[in-house]
């Protein structure tokens, strides 16, 4: 690849960075991006950032038995509502969160290159669901700023079977913790579960190859 190519590939990603996280309000489909780098920078060495792909959780525990967590994020100013061509949406409700089981794709295990398995069986894949809440709603909004996010740790066997939980609930069922409480919370939490006892599950099998 020439250099004037890679020059030209290197200002392409430049570009779509600034588009899509230069600004201190980041699109809600992208948002999750940034509080899961926020979450990966709290906790420490023994959780595994995994979130890209296929995979059902976004980080796992690297030591023992394994342990993952779901990442969920909300944020009450979008980045259309400082935008002067919008109007600005009041929101009436508070967010809601969706939490239903689902079928989903696993890792298998000592696979290299990974494998992946598809299990159909409806279930939350991670043991500890992470809700992350900036409710900040004027220009001093920054998504980036970890400081601005409250977290709150709800263990998956507590959600029942509902397919969605609001941030209303979810603030009557945990402790709201800022950055630097959370990666103690969610050790403590982790050994917790480490400890309690949890069903066996059958893996059903994988799906015939595709062409």
């Amino acid at each position: 690849m020439s250099v004037q190519a890679v020059s030209l590939a290197e200002k392409i990603k430049q570009d779509v960075c600034r588009r899509l996280f230069g600004k201190p309000v980041v699109q809600n489909n992208f948002r999750g991006e940034v509080v899961e780098q926020i979450v990966a920078r709290a906790l420490d060495e023994s959780w595994r950032h995994c979130s890209e792909g296929w995979w059902a959780w976004d980080f796992e525990r690297k030591y023992g038995e394994k342990i993952r967590i779901q990442v969920k994020q909300t944020a009450a100013l979008q980045s259309w509502d400082l935008d002067p061509e919008y109007e600005k949406i009041e929101r009436k409700t508070g967010a809601y969160f969706r939490v239903a089981k689902t079928g989903s794709y696993y890792p298998v295990e000592g696979t290299s290159p990974i494998k992946l398995r598809w299990e159909a069986a409806p279930a939350r894949h991670s043991e500890i669901y992470l809700f992350a809440a900036h409710e900040i709603d004027d220009v001093s909004a920054n998504h980036f700023d970890p400081g601005q996010w409250k977290f709150y740790l709800v263990e998956a066997d507590e959600l029942g079977e509902r397919n969605s939980i609001s941030i209303v609930e979810i603030k009557s069922r945990s402790e709201a913790l800022e950055f630097a409480q959370l990666k103690d919370a969610v050790n403590s939490l982790a050994d917790k579960l480490k400890r309690k006892p949890r069903p066996s599950t059958s893996t059903p099998p994988s799906p015939p190859a595709t062409s």
